[in-house]
């Protein structure tokens, strides 16, 4: 079904000081990983990655059908496809690059706040009986990565050096 992989990861600071090297990950589905390391080895970058490309496809789903159709039956009210979709397209986008980072995933934030409180805060209150848990983590991921920045693998951080 769903898999995260890395292959021959490399970060390197210079030409001697390696923070990563020929790093190989593989994430199967349902499996639960906890990656840990030296404050500035790029673990919030990753982050950032990850949930720009994932925002980025609920944008290209609501659009375009793509990487796979809405589940049948399920109607999305037009300000949703027209409005929202395109913001998570182009800040997904944004984020995963790292380009500008700090203002999409603002803007993705406040766009999840506003999501969950539409469509899941007026079932109930906590996110686990309104099903709003990944508006939630969304929300609290890009705010994260709205605070912090771009991080070390972004096009931000080579413009700002």
């Amino acid at each position: 079904m769903a898999e995260v992989t890395l292959s021959k990861l490399n970060k390197h600071y210079g030409q001697t000081q390696h923070a990563v090297k020929d790093v190989d990950l593989a994430i199967a589905d349902h499996e639960f990983v906890v990656l840990v390391g030296p404050s500035g080895c790029g673990k919030s970058t990753l982050l950032r990655i990850v949930a720009g490309l994932m925002f980025l496809c609920h944008g290209t789903q609501k659009l375009f059908g793509w990487p796979i159709g809405l589940p049948a039956g399920m109607e999305i009210p037009a300000f949703v496809t027209y409005v929202a979709s395109p913001i998570e397209l182009g800040t997904g986008l944004l984020i995963a690059i790292g380009l500008f980072a700090r203002w999409a995933a603002f803007l993705a934030s406040g766009q999840m706040a506003f999501a969950y409180w539409m469509a899941h805060g007026t079932k109930a209150l906590f996110p686990i009986a309104n099903q709003g848990e990944l508006a939630v983590l969304y929300c609290f991921a890009f705010l994260f990565i709205s605070a912090r920045g771009a991080g070390i693998w972004s096009v931000d951080g080579t413009r700002s050096s």
